[in-house]
This record gives C-alpha cells, structure tokens and sequence, in this order.
C-alpha cells in the first residue's frame, strides 16, 4: 500500500507529538485486492493502530466500439463478418482494456425482429457491458431475382 504524501503525526502519552516518516510504517495488507470492508493495520516500532477501509469492487461500467468490424456490409440472410470488431471498456477506476477477442463477445440484432435488408444494428456485450454499432445487410444479384420475378418480396 503507498503511503506517499501522508503526513503522520503520533502522539505521546505526555501529551507531546512528533511526526513519523511514512517509510517507517509497517501496512498490512500491503495490497487491497478484494472489494469491500476490510481492515488495515499500520505499525510504528512496536505500536499498531487498526481502522476499516471500504474498498469498492473493481466492475465495467461502460463500453465503446472501439473499431467497426472490417468489412461494413454483409449479405441478406447469411451471418455477417464481425472480424474486425473491438471494444473498449470503461472500469468504475478509470482504466480501459481493449477486447478483441470474439469468443468473448455476445453479438446480436438489436431489434427482436428478424434480420432485415438494409441498415442493421447489433448489440455486442461483452464483460457484463453493450455497445452497439451498424452494418448493411445487402442482397446479391439471384436474391434480387427472386424478390423482383417470383414474388420473392412476400417472403423476403
């Protein structure tokens, strides 16, 4: 645990302070590492003096397309690629991490609907935090056929 820019100041039993070089200080634990009341223990010689510290859990709180996938568009009725695609996530300290890896990702329509033609967002989740970005949903020349000649725009 860092104890630089603390001042301490001890207080003796006839009423007389001196102040104590941080340094001097035995801390245990010498690291917080689990959220939640824990208590601390500092020593000075062969004195000590225990108080509780609240520590708050480390947790995402938000997260941000940090790159689109490569490819923008995909083809109607097939799965997109979503190579490319990184996210980064915002934690309750202020640090970020980048994700990168799609196995650890949830990647989803948006909408409860069906996949349709035309712009598509997905909600990607990952470490308990979304974001959500946009792709194309086209269709390729028999698919048109289909919708044009054989009244593919009932079911399409």
């Amino acid at each position: 645990m860092q104890l630089d820019g603390i001042a301490v100041r001890a207080l003796m039993q006839s009423g007389r302070t001196f102040d104590i070089d941080p340094a001097q200080l035995s801390v245990a634990p010498a690291t917080l590492t689990a959220g939640g009341t824990q208590t601390v223990t500092v020593g000075y010689e062969n004195v000590s003096a225990s108080f509780s510290v609240t520590v708050d859990a480390v947790k995402p709180v938000r997260a941000l397309i940090a790159s689109d996938p490569a490819e923008k568009a995909f083809t109607y009725k097939t799965s997109p690629d979503f190579s490319g695609l990184s996210v980064r996530i915002i934690y309750n300290d202020g640090h970020e991490e980048l994700e990168k890896d799609l196995t650890k990702m949830k990647i989803e329509p948006e909408s409860s609907a069906r996949v349709r033609r035309g712009s598509q967002s997905f909600r990607v989740t990952t470490h308990g935090v979304s974001a959500t970005f946009t792709m194309q949903a086209r269709l390729v020349w028999w698919q048109w056929l289909i919708l044009i000649l054989l009244f593919g725009w009932i079911w399409y």
